[in-house]
């Protein structure tokens, strides 16, 4: 489905009949739908949002583009972290594939809060946790270009605004401005 789609997208690319812009964004459609979904293939059972970054969160995506996402989910349990780690990784191996061949798109999961050494999803108030006691200038810089792709809507938007006032409520530093 997503070969064929991105067939479709590259002839109508090569053949002069889509600009730059146009590219960018069905790029970008065809990726917010392939991670809608495998996220709906997974079938959640928490409250569960994917939020993107970078070309993607900027809805620009290029051909050579990974998605940059991050994953939050509602529920402070054990069971419900659980439950979002399953959904985090099972999106990962969903779109990433086993064997290059298999693979539907190249996903980055590493502008997480920690990274690679945090938790794939996160609650909703530990990203609050993280933005206001850990967020470095790179992440905040490389959090201005957000938007929710998938999942639940409204606890995605909710992580937006607290990622929006984690970057805005601090001053731009000469630290900052070095780093």
């Amino acid at each position: 489905w997503q070969q064929r789609h991105l067939l479709g997208i590259a002839a109508r690319d090569v053949l002069g009949h889509a600009s730059i812009e146009v590219v960018g964004a069905d790029l970008t459609a065809l990726a917010d739908a392939s991670i809608e979904g495998a996220l709906t293939a997974l079938e959640p059972a928490v409250p569960f949002a994917v939020v993107a970054f970078g070309r993607l969160g900027g809805a620009e995506l290029g051909y050579a583009s990974d998605l940059d996402v991050a994953f939050v989910h509602e529920g402070g349990a054990r069971a419900d972290a659980d439950e979002a780690e399953r959904v985090a990784a099972g999106l990962l191996r969903f779109l990433g594939g086993g064997p290059p061949a298999e693979r539907i798109w190249v996903v980055d999961a590493s502008l997480r809060p920690e990274g690679r050494n945090g938790p794939l999803a996160r609650s909703l108030s530990g990203w609050d946790a993280y933005l206001g006691r850990w967020a470095s200038t790179w992440e905040r810089q490389a959090y201005l270009r957000t938007r929710v792709v998938a999942g639940d809507r409204a606890l995605g938007e909710r992580l937006l605004t607290q990622v929006s006032e984690a970057i805005w409520a601090q001053p731009f530093t000469e630290d900052d401005a070095r780093e």
